[in-house]
């Protein structure tokens, strides 16, 4: 398990060499990450899709076998597309289980985030699981309402809240 101190040791991270001046985010972010690793997170964040029967997929999970099986057991094509969708949030980190909090943390804020990109497509991002490991978020359809609904959000609210959004994930008290 992720240690309790991990607020501490974002904040130690979050600071300039020397501690002299607190670093923004995308002062860390630039600091911190590889082009390559850049492109990965682009990837999480912005998904690339492929469309089968009216009906959208996260292209990386997509396998037509999968999908056969998931349809012939499940019968509901929106069921389907939650189960070959999901992203478990612990495989998206190469450092152990996740506190359950901050998975939580996590899969709320890329469901967020994935609402936002593929609204205009009818699709949003949903959280899933209960505990640990099992925590994650999936691609789903909409309605057409909660569509447009989440497309104005969207556009009424582009930018997450500042840097304090992404540290609240690792502080226990917010």
């Amino acid at each position: 398990m992720v240690s309790g101190g991990l607020h501490e040791q974002g904040a130690r991270h979050w600071r300039s060499p020397g501690g002299a001046s607190e670093l923004s985010l995308l002062e860390y972010a630039g600091a911190g990450v590889d082009p390559e690793s850049f492109v990965a997170f682009a990837r999480v964040i912005r998904p690339p899709l492929i469309e089968r029967d009216g009906v959208y997929f996260l292209a990386a999970h997509f396998d037509e076998y999968v999908q056969a099986l998931w349809t012939e057991r499940l019968d509901d094509s929106a069921e389907v597309q939650r189960v070959i969708n999901r992203v478990h949030v612990s495989t998206l980190f190469d450092r152990g289980e996740l506190e359950r909090s901050e998975a939580l943390g996590i899969a709320e804020l890329l469901a967020d985030i994935w609402t936002a990109v593929f609204a205009e497509l009818g699709l949003r991002g949903e959280v899933c699981g209960e505990a640990g490991d099992d925590i994650g978020v999936t691609l789903v359809a909409t309605s057409a309402a909660e569509s447009a609904a989440a497309l104005a959000r969207a556009r009424a609210s582009s930018t997450i809240d500042g840097d304090s959004d992404l540290l609240a994930l690792h502080d226990p008290a917010a």
